[in-house]
């Protein structure tokens, strides 16, 4: 099969190779001044504040394996863009996908705000419900999880089913069309270690950021582990939620869905950035967006390379499940926050 080298877009006549040139120089800017922040330098880090004891090493790694990962996913982006490749395109248009988006985001940014509302204007005690409170909680909080979460899973499925209503097998063609598909699973495996360790570098990256310029910065995690010493069981039943349900739900919606349906009539760098801001700022949770946003970035990567939504459900599991077993760890006293 011969390699076509195309210029313009023919859906938006976008010039799609000034477009990636422009997305390929930004993110190498983006990747040479964390390295020169981090590491110090006119303006870093370093020039701001002394280092912390004990970090020299473990941020010189979590750097160059975020340099890394920068790097990695820009050279196979921007190749991708610049050379046609088999690229899926879904059944749902781009004014499907956003009337889908709108519908879905716009109650669930409504129900966060809400709910942080509350929480913040509530004083958590640090006296323990009593156990069969506690546990009849645990159960409502995992069931309404389920119920919140599946909304995700609303429009995916509606849009997936309705383009294929015509046809015996819809339902079959629906689910294929959402990425329900087998996958080169030795490649994936690659990737996913790749990712698991790329996204906990950058986590201890942005921690040591945080700490070394004093950002008062709350987090979720942080949340949790205080709302658990008054509820140990229903914060089991959350973190138990965003192990199996979430990364289910939110893949088929994110990246199966939303990015899928902007590679209609975007560029391939566009989407996936657009797809992780939008799966970032979804979290309710600013103070992790940072860490937020790049997970977003390597799960829409995997969502495009592997034509499959495996890859993604299982990354999107291993990281929530390693966010959960230190909260747990944390709650027991085995580790310190």
């Amino acid at each position: 099969m011969s390699v076509v080298y195309h210029k313009t877009s023919p859906k938006l006549g976008v010039n799609t190779s000034q477009t990636t040139k422009a997305f390929y120089g930004i993110m190498m800017r983006v990747n040479k001044l964390i390295r020169l922040w981090v590491h110090g330098g006119r303006g870093g880090i370093h020039d701001a504040s002394p280092p912390v004891k004990g970090t020299g090493v473990m941020n010189a790694a979590s750097t160059t394996t975020v340099s890394i990962l920068l790097t990695f996913m820009i050279t196979q982006i921007s190749e991708a863009a610049l050379i046609e490749k088999n690229v899926e395109e879904v059944p749902w248009t781009t004014s499907q996908t956003a009337l889908g988006l709108v519908a879905t985001l716009v109650p669930w940014i409504l129900f966060i705000l809400a709910t942080n509302s509350i929480s913040s204007s509530t004083t958590l005690s640090n006296t323990p419900l009593p156990p069969s409170t506690d546990a009849t909680n645990a159960i409502i909080v995992f069931l309404l999880s389920i119920v919140i979460e599946g909304a995700f899973v609303i429009a995916p499925l509606y849009f997936a089913n309705h383009a294929f209503r015509s046809v015996t097998s819809h339902w079959r063609r629906a689910w294929q069309t959402l990425g329900f598909r087998n996958f080169n699973a030795g490649r994936a495996v690659t990737w996913l270690f790749f990712f698991v360790f790329a996204i906990i570098a950058v986590d201890n990256l942005y921690q040591y950021v945080t700490t070394v310029l004093h950002l008062n910065i709350q987090t979720n995690d942080q949340f949790i582990l205080a709302h658990s010493k008054q509820a140990p069981l229903s914060t089991y039943a959350t973190l138990l939620a965003a192990v199996f349900v979430a990364p289910f739900c939110e893949e088929l919606f994110f990246r199966s869905f939303v990015f899928m349906g902007l590679l209609r009539s975007i560029s391939l760098p566009v989407a996936i950035v657009l797809s992780a801001l939008l799966f970032g700022i979804a979290h309710g949770d600013p103070g992790s967006f940072p860490v937020l946003f790049i997970i977003g970035l390597a799960l829409a990567f995997l969502r495009w390379r592997s034509g499959s939504i495996w890859p993604g459900i299982i990354l999107h599991t291993i990281n929530n499940g390693l966010g959960a077993l230190v909260i747990v760890l944390v709650m027991n006293g085995i580790i310190k926050a």
